[in-house]
């Protein structure tokens, strides 16, 4: 039984690869522009809590 798993496993691992393969592939290529989007993620300031502020 614990074969049969592992044979599962692996085939759906060959199978996952493969998809990430192609899709690799394809933005290497630049088939897939909205795969080419820069997205920043930007701190937004707040003023400091009170505790805080306090504290010093």
């Amino acid at each position: 039984m614990p074969g049969r798993w592992r044979a599962a496993g692996a085939v759906l691992s060959q199978r996952i690869g493969g998809v990430v393969t192609v899709a690799m592939g394809l933005v290497f290529l630049d088939m897939a522009p909205a795969l080419q989007r820069d997205v920043r993620l930007h701190k937004v300031l707040c003023e400091p809590v009170d505790g805080y502020e306090k504290s010093i």
